[in-house]
């Protein structure tokens, strides 16, 4: 049985592992960097919550980052256009594929 429970501090290698499997173009320490920034409670307002799924071994297996969009009044899910498993794997969950975002940033 899978357990979803808040992420917490101790969670950190674990999210690290994750999120470099699902954005491999972000470095390691830009994600460590972020996940540091939302255990210091300095997310800069995204995300708001992390969620982590649990195996009963206790292995981290999935996560969720959530965030409020203000214009939104629905639950969203975001995949990379070539990752046909989680497409499948959104579909298979009830979520409906509403086309494609490209997504652009500059730091400052």
């Amino acid at each position: 049985m899978t357990t979803v429970r808040p992420a917490e501090p101790a969670d950190a290698a674990g999210l690290l592992r994750m999120r470099l499997a699902l954005w491999p173009e972000g470095s390691e320490a830009e994600h460590r960097e972020e996940i540091e920034r939302f255990f210091a409670g300095r997310a800069r307002g995204r995300p708001e919550a992390v969620f982590v799924a649990e195996s009963e071994t206790g292995e981290l297996v999935g996560f969720a980052e959530l965030a409020i969009r203000p214009c939104c009044t629905e639950f969203a899910s975001d995949a990379h256009p070539d990752n046909e498993e989680s497409a499948a794997a959104h579909r298979a969950a009830g979520f409906t594929d509403v086309g494609l975002v490209r997504c652009f940033r500059k730091e400052l």
